[in-house]
């Protein structure tokens, strides 16, 4: 499928999208590009990825519990967060951002336990 984009006078944009089925067939449709906007709402993806970011967090927390830092790989938080490795690399950069951001949550719940003996 071949798409031009051209330009009207005064302005006015179409899509023309062309597709040739065959040698005696060519679909070509128009499309309007000024026929407004569609307007997404991003609150329900929003509102999973604050939820990876803090399952990818409280799954440093965990693994923290059972490994030291350095034998905690971006494989091991992933499986244990339910996520990919490529999801917390866009998330945090690196490892070294991800350890940083999870000490300022607390992700092994150490306030709690601290809490509870008091």
């Amino acid at each position: 499928m071949n798409t031009i984009t051209k330009n009207r006078e005064m302005g006015y944009v179409k899509n023309i999208h062309v597709i040739v089925i065959d040698m005696n067939k060519i679909n070509v449709y128009i499309g309007d590009m000024n026929s407004g906007k569609t307007h997404y709402n991003n609150k329900n993806r929003n509102k999973k990825a604050e939820e990876n970011k803090i399952g990818i967090i409280k799954a440093v927390g965990r693994l923290w519990m059972q490994y030291p830092i350095n034998g905690i790989t971006l494989e091991m938080i992933a499986q244990d967060a339910g996520v990919t490795t490529r999801t917390i690399l866009r998330k945090f950069g690196s490892k070294e951002n991800l350890v940083a951001e999870s000490l300022s949550y607390d992700p092994a719940g150490i306030s709690a336990e601290r809490d509870k003996s008091k």
